[in-house]
């Protein structure tokens, strides 16, 4: 058995005390920029860390990364047509994951962005990843996901995030819509749910099984 958590940026881990269950994990995925979240909502395991390897993206997470993970780098090859186009300054035995497929496995699902292409969210990205090297995959703080929408930034994401100077720009996100950018959240959990479903791995949303009591003791 391996079970896998993935860790977002949304807020329904802050105040739960969930830290130690998700510490509890065979195995941790989380964004680079993750040194903002508190060790008792959100654990401290850190065993693969997620990147874009592009060279728009590259930049800041090569000026701004705080932490490495104990394992391994995961790049993702987002509009990334070859290996020559790789940027060269990419961490060095990064395991690179091409998430296009999934893209037009969504837009044939009926997903669509704002913007012309389909993109779908680095979260996202990172649990297809997981889904293809777990028998079963947690999904923590992906809050817009669950949603199926653009919820409001103080309700769907902590404080500490959102002013974050490495925080990606909040520039057209529009509560209560579906849609944001290449974004389309009412497909991306339909996306999860299907991949996984193939593969035969067991997907769950924490804040749909989780519960906890005031001595945060854990359920599921």
């Amino acid at each position: 058995m391996s079970r896998f958590a993935v860790i977002g940026h949304g807020k329904s881990p802050v105040g739960k005390r969930w830290g130690h269950h998700i510490d509890a994990y065979d195995t941790v995925v989380r964004m680079w920029d993750w040194h903002w979240q508190d060790a008792e909502d959100y654990g401290s395991k850190y065993d693969y860390g997620f990147f874009e390897a592009h060279s728009s993206v590259l930049p800041l997470f090569l000026k701004s990364n705080k932490r490495t993970p104990s394992q391994n780098w995961i790049g993702s090859l987002w509009n990334i047509k070859s290996f020559v186009d790789l940027p060269k300054n990419v961490p060095k035995g990064s395991i690179l994951f091409d998430p296009a497929p999934y893209a037009k496995k969504a837009t044939r699902m009926g997903a669509c962005g704002t913007k012309k292409e389909l993109t779908l969210t680095r979260g996202t990205i990172a649990a297809l990843w997981a889904i293809h090297n777990a028998t079963s995959v947690t999904l923590v703080g992906f809050d817009n996901v669950v949603a199926k929408l653009c919820l409001p930034i103080n309700d769907g994401f902590p404080q500490a995030y959102i002013h974050e100077p490495t925080t990606f720009t909040f520039l057209g996100y529009a509560p209560g819509q579906q849609r944001h950018g290449g974004h389309d959240f009412g497909f991306e959990r339909a996306l999860l749910e299907h991949v996984a479903s193939d593969r035969d791995v067991e997907l769950v949303f924490s804040q749909e099984v989780w519960k906890c009591n005031p001595t945060s003791t854990m359920e599921k």
